[in-house]
């Protein structure tokens, strides 16, 4: 009895080692992954083809901030509009508006309670209730040259669906480009343009210095 139980003794002794001796790498293997992909400082771009717009964006203040650049590809590439933004914490980040043949970026508000009634109601509802959370504005500062803050409803440049209940562009000139993570505060960022007959993914590339 004495041989068998020596020998188990033996056998966890061994499989002890091992994992003190593998324990370490692992360990710095886990840090360098997580360092890779959950790093901050990170820069992003996208290239918006169907609107001819350029828009990149690096995180600041480890990530609770976002410097946004826009460059209109069609006329003078050292024409670039730059914005501070929250990083917000839930899934979207902020919504920015183009217009074809428009050399100003819009900036969507967020949805306020008027914005959930067609234009006929808004009038009856435009007291957010107590229970009802607006998101605060992402802009930092002063909103710069080059932009402009619009409702999320603006009659201009959006028309109510019906079918929807929800306010969508009004034609496929207007492009409605929404940043939002997958996630709360998720590490990977998703960019989609929106117009009124579809929706498509942006591919985001991450820039390497």
């Amino acid at each position: 009895m004495a041989a068998p139980k020596c020998r188990l003794m033996k056998k966890t002794l061994i499989i002890i080692v091992l994992f003190l001796i593998f324990l370490p790498p692992l360990i710095l293997v886990t840090l360098l992954l997580y360092c890779k992909y959950y790093t901050y400082g990170r820069t992003y771009q996208a290239t918006l083809d169907r609107i001819g717009w350029q828009m990149t964006f690096t995180e600041q203040n480890a990530d609770t901030i976002l410097n946004f650049t826009f460059s209109n590809m069609r006329i003078n590439q050292q024409d670039r509009l730059s914005l501070l933004t929250r990083n917000s914490n839930t899934h979207n980040v902020v919504s920015f508006v183009l217009v074809e043949e428009v050399d100003s970026v819009f900036i969507r508000k967020e949805l306020e309670f008027r914005d959930l009634f067609p234009p006929e109601e808004q009038k009856n509802n435009l007291k957010n209730p107590e229970w009802f959370q607006v998101s605060k504005d992402p802009i930092i500062g002063g909103i710069p040259l080059g932009f402009r803050s619009i409702s999320y409803s603006d009659s201009s440049f959006f028309s109510y669906d019906r079918k929807m209940h929800d306010y969508i562009p009004k034609s496929n000139k207007i492009h409605v480009v929404t940043l939002y993570h997958e996630t709360e505060r998720g590490n990977a960022y998703y960019l989609w343009d929106e117009t009124k007959n579809d929706t498509v993914g942006v591919k985001l590339f991450v820039l390497v210095d």
